[in-house]
């Protein structure tokens, strides 16, 4: 069996519905442009990603020297926590778990707002702001949240900012899945960076553009102190040539982006109306994925022998094995989980 064959065999043996990346996987512009890209691949990396930044500046009105690139939202999460260096952070859970993990890496002590998902108003913004002091160095917001779906106004974050900014406190916005919103314009505080040098947007093109072994993350901020530091924490050269020119070409496929808003709008409703016939409870539909609660026991081994694997969220604070995020797929593959979903509960 050649390479090819074999990694391609890995990854398709099982249906894999614990990564919520774009149904639609890569975008076609960089598939059409695949053979050019991989030609570039002699040429060193710019370690500025110059042009990306400028495209990316042009996107989201923003100055490009308020934005930095990196090897995926992980290494630039990596480079704010070391840079800042946190005594004490707040984290709005359950939520991705490299947050709490880097912090603890650095030793920050952790406090947390949890999120009220079993209650249909998932956080009263009063309680969030109880929860901010001048002891506080950093507080970390996913939104949308990883895997609730919760959703944080644009108001609401305003709101935290600027609070944030009095108790002179950093504000850490985790926008990975934001674009998969087609109101998302709406919603997104990267506008803000231009007036709260505290606050810290963090994207990238692993979720909406599925470019997730490309690895080509960006953070927005106005504050050039932090993004000196940043620089100076990890390698220079940190974004591959290639992938830095498949992020380009994804941002201008208008065409993959329609498509992906009307896919997910689809299927999104199908899986809603076939979940709500189970003996599940649907917690958050949101972005690319869905949380569902299940008591049945050893749900995520009985799918998998159906070669259905889904995330069991026992290891996000505040959840345990009955909780389950699924990717939200193409049509075909969604109604694969839902015939095996079916199946193991016709079992019990």
């Amino acid at each position: 069996m050649d390479m090819m064959s074999s990694t391609f065999k890995k990854y398709n043996d099982i249906n894999d519905f614990s990564i919520n990346t774009n149904p639609l996987g890569v975008p076609k512009a960089v598939l059409d442009n695949a053979e050019k890209i991989i030609k570039l691949g002699h040429y060193y990396p710019d370690p500025t990603c110059w042009a990306l930044r400028k495209e990316l500046a042009k996107q989201y009105q923003l100055n490009s020297e308020n934005i930095m690139c990196g090897n995926g939202t992980n290494d630039l999460i990596y480079r704010i926590i070391t840079a800042l260096n946190p005594r004490k952070s707040l984290i709005v859970t359950p939520t991705y778990e490299e947050y709490e993990k880097l912090l603890l890496m650095h030793g920050s002590k952790i406090d947390h707002y949890h999120l009220n998902i079993n209650q249909g108003n998932d956080y009263n913004l009063d309680k969030v702001i109880e929860k901010i002091n001048s002891d506080l160095d950093i507080m970390v917001i996913c939104n949308p949240n990883n895997p609730t779906g919760t959703i944080f106004s644009i108001l609401d974050l305003g709101k935290i900012i600027s609070y944030c900014q009095k108790h002179h406190v950093y504000v850490v916005i985790d926008e990975s899945f934001i674009a998969f919103l087609n109101n998302w314009q709406q919603i997104t505080v990267k506008g803000m960076v231009n007036h709260f040098d505290n606050l810290i947007v963090i994207d990238g093109f692993t979720k909406f553009f599925a470019l997730a072994g490309f690895r080509v993350g960006f953070a927005m901020s106005s504050n050039q102190h932090l993004f000196n530091k940043m620089s100076t924490i990890g390698p220079e050269y940190n974004v591959a040539t290639v992938s830095q020119i498949a992020a380009r070409l994804a941002l201008h496929d208008n065409d993959y982006i329609e498509n992906t808003y009307h896919i997910l709008k689809e299927e999104q409703q199908f899986l809603k109306s076939q979940m709500k016939k189970l003996p599940i409870r649907l917690i958050g539909l949101s972005a690319n994925f869905i949380l569902f609660y299940s008591e049945k026991e050893n749900l995520r081994e009985n799918l998998l022998k159906l070669k259905i694997k889904t995330r069991d969220c026992s290891q996000f604070v505040g959840l345990n094995n009955h909780y389950h995020r699924v990717a939200i797929k193409t049509h075909k593959d969604n109604e694969k989980l839902i015939l095996a979903l079916k199946q193991v509960f016709s079992n019990q």
